[in-house]
């Protein structure tokens, strides 16, 4: 719920943008900055925040898809794997079209579903008793404590936010295409969360049986290729309006759904990811990276941000500014929904914060 509020501020603020002045309305969060809060400072540090957020998920991914390659395909390390895997990303990136990037990870959508079907059904009818599984007791102290331990990766693994703005170009500013777009998008995932726990926690999946084989393997790719597609489009979109540019079509091309990343942001897209990705390859650094951005980035950017921008444009709307008379939200809710989202962000950080204070004195 708080990633559909939050992914349908996002789309509310392009939409209005749209309609209000007729301009396509940006992919990266600094233009949407730049746009609403007339801030450029304010701007550059958006803009290198979602960097850095989708920077983390991208080293991760390469990470993992380094090491699958290293293990499958012989003579290949991991280095070697993460490196191939990188330089295809980034020639993709630079040579296809918005378009195309979204055909591609369609594609690995459709795939991700037919593999994840694949394997879990079976599991799902191996299971006796469903509710007995979640009242087992676990190995943490309790539950309190193991969901504050998980809640950062699991607030990042589901953020899809980043591709919000693309995806309302892609779908013509479209309300409801819009509306049911994200709704699907924030609903599909925590199914498939939900069914893969019960599945693996009854006995139904055993995942090291099944590590070897053909439809684990496919599900993997699919995930791998459709996280590091999304996040190096949003990379590559950051990078495109904060990088200075000797010529102005190549910012008016990177709003055009018919064009493809300029090389030098599709390079340096990859390229950080990649070098993290080789120092955390084959131990658990990737994962706390994708932890603290969980905790500290995905709250403010994805959380805070949205919000800000929205009630921006709406009191502008009020006082007469250059959006339409009477915007149309696209939020659930209204302010209740979107003062939760509000509460749940500032909680997030504070909980982390506190965690890491507290470890942090513990050794002084």
């Amino acid at each position: 719920m708080i990633n559909l509020v939050s992914g349908l501020m996002i789309a509310e603020v392009a939409i209005n943008q749209k309609e209000a002045s007729g301009d396509e309305a940006p992919s990266s969060f600094k233009d949407f900055v730049d746009s609403n809060l007339d801030n450029q400072m304010m701007g550059n540090c958006v803009g290198l925040t979602s960097v850095f957020i989708n920077t983390c998920v991208l080293a991760f991914s390469i990470t993992r898809a380094g090491d699958m390659l290293g293990t499958n395909i012989p003579g290949l390390d991991s280095t070697q794997g993460a490196l191939g895997f990188s330089a295809l990303l980034a020639a993709t990136l630079s040579t296809q079209t918005n378009v195309s990037l979204s055909r591609v990870t369609s594609g690995a959508v459709t795939c991700l579903f037919a593999t994840f079907g694949a394997l879990l059904l079976p599991g799902l009818a191996s299971l006796q008793d469903p509710m007995a599984v979640y009242a087992t007791p676990g190995t943490s102290e309790g539950v309190v404590d193991a969901i504050l331990t998980a809640a950062p990766i699991f607030v990042q693994c589901a953020i899809w936010q980043n591709i919000a703005p693309t995806v309302t170009r892609l779908l013509d500013y479209d309300r409801t295409k819009t509306l049911v777009a994200m709704v699907a998008g924030s609903a599909i995932p925590i199914i498939m969360q939900f069914a893969w726990s019960l599945a693996v926690l009854g006995g139904g999946v055993d995942v090291s049986v099944s590590s070897g084989g053909p439809v684990l393997m496919g599900f993997m790719v699919a995930s791998l290729v459709g996280s590091s597609i999304a996040c190096g489009m949003s990379i590559a979109g950051e990078l495109d309006s904060l990088l200075p540019s000797e010529q102005s079509e190549n910012k008016d091309a990177s709003l055009s759904n018919e064009s493809a990343f300029p090389l030098t942001s599709s390079l340096l897209a990859v390229a950080p990811a990649l070098a993290a990705g080789v120092v955390f390859s084959g131990g658990e650094g990737a994962t706390a990276a994708l932890s603290y951005a969980g905790a500290y980035g995905s709250p403010l950017l994805y959380g805070l941000l949205p919000l800000a921008l929205v009630l921006i444009q709406r009191n502008a709307s009020k006082n007469g500014g250059d959006f339409l008379e009477e915007t149309k939200s696209l939020v659930p809710g209204g302010m209740v929904s979107m003062s939760a989202l509000a509460a749940a962000s500032v909680g997030c950080v504070m909980q982390q914060l506190s965690s890491d204070l507290g470890g942090a004195l513990s050794f002084l």
